[in-house]
This record gives structure tokens, C-alpha cells and sequence, in this order.
């Protein structure tokens, strides 16, 4: 009798919309108590410590710790739970990614060649090329830039070398009469 009164309080809450009572959720997710009959047939994978797994399911999808869980809430955790057991049953190659957030989903949508809301491994494939692409000419331009500066500095001691060399000459040659003379101090 006690099972059918949470039973029914259950059902209530499911037909009303608004927030949810926590207890009343878990209610109607826990399965019956050992000494309570059971409405229908348990899974033979059914264990005893489910309580505290769905009490944590439904605590996790309570992110504002009201005590209460939104229809809409409810409808979204359902849903996204629901897409990804089947993805994984079915061995899916496409990831849906309306779910995530939006700084994720940003991401996500410059792969979605095709806008369909769902990146697939083709698109994915096509991301990472890209990406390692975009990774060989940014190593290709870094080494550019390294050889580049390499060829200032050499052309830099050259000039700087010449410079100085000439300089050096200079002290050496005098002008007479318009024409060039070589100057020593040194007398043989």
C-alpha cells in the first residue's frame, strides 16, 4: 500500500509541470524496496545500491541546489543522456553538440562543414589536417623568421666589418693634387 501511495505521488509529479520535488524524482526513479512489491518486472542487473546512484544522477542535474529540477531541466538531462547511450550503443561516428556550452559549441560549429548540428569523424579528420597544415607552415614560417634574422646579423658584421676597414685604410691614403697617395709611418 505504502509503494502505491509513492507510486501515485510519482505519477503526479511526473503529470505536473514545474519543478519537481527531488524526493519525488528519486521516488520514481528508485526501484521498490525489497519488502515493497514491485509494479513491474526489475532488470536482472538491478542492485541494491542504486539509491545513492540516482539520488546523485538527480543531485548532478540540481545544479542550483533548489531541491526542485525544472521539467525543462529534466527534458534536457533525459534527452542528452538518452543521444548519448544510443551514439555509444550504435557505435556513432557523429558527436551532437547542441548540449555543450556556447564557447564549446563556437568550436564545434567551425568543424560543422555541413550545419547539421553534428560534427562527424569526416569533419573531424578534416579539422585535424587542417590543423596540422596550419602547424607545418607556422614551424615553415618560424624557421623563415630564425633565418632571416640569421642573414641581418651576418649582413650586419659584414657591414660593420667593411666599415671598419675602411676606415682603418683611410688613416693609410692622403690626396695630393686630386690624386691618391699611400701614407706610412713605417721607414724601411
Amino acid at each position: 500500500m505504502a509503494s502505491q501511495a509513492s507510486s501515485s505521488q510519482a505519477r503526479d509529479a511526473k503529470t505536473s509541470s514545474g519543478p519537481k520535488k527531488l524526493d519525488v524524482v528519486v521516488d520514481s526513479l528508485i526501484p521498490p524496496a525489497e519488502d515493497e512489491e514491485p509494479e513491474a518486472p526489475q532488470p536482472s542487473n538491478a542492485r541494491p545500491d542504486r539509491q545513492g546512484s540516482w539520488q546523485s544522477l538527480v543531485q548532478s542535474i540540481d545544479m542550483g541546489n533548489e531541491g526542485a529540477i525544472p521539467e525543462e531541466r529534466l527534458d534536457e538531462a533525459r534527452e542528452i543522456l538518452r543521444s548519448t547511450l544510443q551514439a555509444k550503443e550504435n557505435n556513432s561516428s557523429t558527436i551532437k553538440y547542441s548540449h555543450f556550452p556556447e564557447c564549446l559549441q563556437k568550436v564545434f560549429r567551425t568543424w560543422d562543414v555541413d550545419g547539421n548540428g553534428k560534427v562527424s569523424i569526416i569533419e573531424l579528420q578534416a579539422a585535424a589536417e587542417a590543423w596540422q597544415r596550419k602547424d607545418e607552415r607556422l614551424k615553415m614560417m618560424h624557421r623563415m623568421v630564425m633565418g632571416l634574422t640569421l642573414a641581418v646579423l651576418v649582413l650586419a658584421s659584414l657591414n660593420f666589418f667593411t666599415t671598419y676597414l675602411a676606415t682603418d685604410l683611410a688613416k693609410e691614403v692622403r690626396s695630393q693634387n686630386g690624386l691618391l697617395e699611400w701614407y706610412s709611418d713605417c721607414t724601411t
